[in-house]
């Protein structure tokens, strides 16, 4: 069964890599995705296999990303070059908001291990957490108050 874990230094502890090399993700790249979404000229970098690239050229140790495709052959390429570069693979994943999505992340899960990641990471919060996080500060302090905004 693949791990699933919100540790920053689950992969480092596990023994699976060496200390002295550092893995990359997608998030580190936040200005240059969204100037890809505006150019449309050429792969986004958050592409996958092109992240993967990128990545093997900056001698990084493994990638944190997405999956751009959860459908035939794309997860074997994914294992297949970062077998071929040496490199990790985590994959970033959406929990489900209900039960409509958990037939996708259970196919997520699938197509991350034939990936071949060794972790899947995902964020507990589901939308907007400034927003989230400001209501759950403001119950904390006025429990009434906190209802009227949760609702608006």
């Amino acid at each position: 069964m693949l791990p699933l874990c919100s540790g920053c230094c689950v992969t480092y502890l596990s023994g699976l890599y060496p200390p002295y090399r550092m893995g990359v993700g997608t998030a580190s790249y936040m200005q240059r995705a969204y100037a890809d979404r505006e150019s449309r000229n050429e792969t986004p970098l958050s592409e996958t296999l092109h992240f993967l690239d990128h990545c093997h050229k900056l001698g990084a140790a493994g990638i944190q990303a997405g999956l751009s495709s959860i459908e035939g052959g794309y997860p074997g390429k994914v294992r297949s070059r970062a077998a071929k570069y040496g490199m990790y693979v985590e994959v970033t994943a959406r929990l489900p908001k209900d039960d409509s999505d958990l037939a996708l992340f259970q196919k997520t899960v699938r197509a991350a291990a034939n990936a071949g990641a060794t972790v899947i990471r995902s964020v507990n919060l589901l939308g907007r957490r400034y927003a989230k996080l400001e209501v759950a500060r403001a119950r904390r302090a006025d429990p009434p108050q906190a209802q009227d905004q949760a609702s608006a």
